[in-house]
């Protein structure tokens, strides 16, 4: 399968007896491509200069502030706004207020203009100043997409720590899995067992993500399983981004989907390989439902036993972007035991009017006992839902069977 982005993703195969992330080689089992960045530099004009920010992201919720500066080198009509990460307003700091050139200093309370706290994620600065008939702009945001390479540090056990770093603030993606290397190509091939990050804003320099080490359904733990690897896939946020923590109350993707209004964003990336130029409800996976249908459950076990040669599956995409998600070019690959059994491509002829997908998964050349089952629904475009249970060729103990678990 093609591989996981190339020089922005940090690859990592962990030794299990070790802490130590060593350099390895992971493609993942979804299309994915880096693409020629635009410039990542933003910006600043001779105009409009300077342009800082006080802190690398803030708490609204607990009424912590922004500050913002910058230098203007002439006088004129001053509007700033705040855009969300898909260049929708969400706040007017000023708008049309004539200025005195020379240094501006602004704050941010992480509020909309209708009052409420901003959902957490990475916003933008739009600075636009109006001087005798020029218009100037500092827009960093509508400059493109920059992919960044994160550094790898370790996995704690322990204390459930992933440790990496990034070069600049960027916004990240966070897998974790096994694959196995080709012994032609050296390249590796393997299920996407767990997302630790969804497409979420970190700042730039030490990070720490805190994970328990189990996969989805939280069956497996991955870090046992041979060929553990986890890659970290990073897209530079825009220059001065303004990170928000903090709110629990709601996710910006439920915002988004129901915001009005029009993006100011008007570069486009060509092609979305690699999460290029897709907005919030088009890059963030949706959860994966995995129900096999003729198969019975046994709550000793935790396993799946199938009736006959092979396991009927039914899948179904749940969440806020499953249905935008449906609608990206994509395939299934299942796995079992880290091997694929199943690569199904040109999705849409074979979804239910519902957008389910029923699988039929053969387990005749399976050794008798239990095995792992792990299903990935990627995108072309980047991203992927995760599932995995566990199955059993041959009879369970009779303790605990039933039809079902419930969900």
């Amino acid at each position: 399968m093609p591989a996981l982005g190339q020089n922005n993703v940090a690859r990592a195969r962990i030794n299990p007896g070790s802490r130590r992330i060593r350099p390895g080689s992971w493609i993942a089992v979804l299309p994915l491509a880096l693409l020629v960045a635009f410039p990542a530099t933003a910006a600043a004009s001779s105009e409009i200069s300077d342009v800082a920010i006080s802190r690398p992201f803030f708490n609204p919720s607990l009424g912590q502030k922004i500050g913002i500066s910058f230098a203007l080198a002439q006088p004129g009509t001053l509007t700033v706004l705040i855009l969300d990460r898909d260049g929708y307003p969400v706040r007017k700091l000023i708008a049309g207020k004539a200025v005195e050139k020379g240094k501006q200093a602004l704050d941010w309370d992480g509020r909309d203009d209708a009052g409420e706290v901003v959902s957490d994620e990475a916003y933008s600065l739009r600075i636009e100043l109006h001087h005798e008939g020029k218009v100037t702009l500092y827009f960093p945001a509508n400059l493109g997409e920059e992919d960044v390479k994160a550094v790898t540090n370790y996995y704690g056990r322990q204390n459930g720590v992933l440790s990496y770093k990034l070069p600049k603030p960027a916004r990240v993606h966070v897998q974790a899995g096994t694959a196995v290397a080709d012994s032609r190509t050296g390249k590796g091939t393997g299920p996407v067992l767990r997302t630790l990050v969804n497409r979420e804003p970190r700042p730039a320099g030490a990070v720490v993500e805190n994970w328990n080490g189990f996969d989805e359904s939280g069956l497996f733990y991955v870090p046992d399983l041979p060929n553990f690897v986890i890659a970290v896939a990073a897209t530079a946020l825009p220059e001065n981004a303004l990170i928000t923590i903090g709110n629990r109350g709601s996710s910006f993707v439920d915002r988004a989907l129901g915001r009005r209004g029009k993006s100011l964003l008007t570069a486009k990336a060509e092609d979305h390989h690699h999460h290029h130029g897709l907005s919030a409800v088009e890059d963030v996976s949706p959860r994966l439902h995995l129900v096999p249908t003729n198969a019975s459950w046994n709550s000793t076990e935790k396993a799946w036993t199938a009736r006959g040669d092979a396991l009927t599956l039914d899948l179904s995409l749940e969440g806020a972007t499953a249905s935008r998600f449906r609608q990206e070019p994509g395939g299934v690959t299942v796995f079992i035991d880290g091997q694929i059994v199943k690569d199904l491509r040109d999705l849409k002829g074979l979804l239910s009017t519902s957008g389910d997908l029923t699988v039929d998964i053969p387990l005749s050349r399976l050794s008798s006992g239990s095995h792992a089952l792990a299903v990935n629904w990627g995108s072309d475009f980047g991203p992927v839902s995760v599932g995995a249970l566990r199955i059993r060729k041959g009879s369970p103990s009779l303790a605990g069977s039933s039809r079902r678990p419930s969900r």
